[in-house]
């Protein structure tokens, strides 16, 4: 629940590696610069902060999150948040 309404949203990847548990979400956008990432990367933080919560709560222990831009100047870019 977030401000008194429920909230839905699905998590491309969540995985258990020798670090932990792992939240990945993969995004389409097209970046062509440094200040474009950095722009897409505070835009979707807070999903990845919620996704974080919603699983933690559920687990009991921390994770990481990820964003995997698929276009990140013509390669995939991964920014852990």
């Amino acid at each position: 629940m977030v401000d008194d309404y429920a909230e839905t949203g699905y998590i491309d990847l969540l995985y258990c590696s020798q670090t932990g548990w792992q939240i990945v979400d993969f995004k389409t956008d097209s970046i062509r610069s440094a200040a474009e990432r950095a722009e897409l990367v505070n835009k979707y933080s807070r999903q990845m902060r919620r996704y974080a919560s919603a699983v933690e709560t559920l687990i009991g222990q921390q994770v990481q999150t990820r964003i995997c831009f698929l276009d990140d100047n013509g390669r995939i870019g991964l920014v852990t948040i």
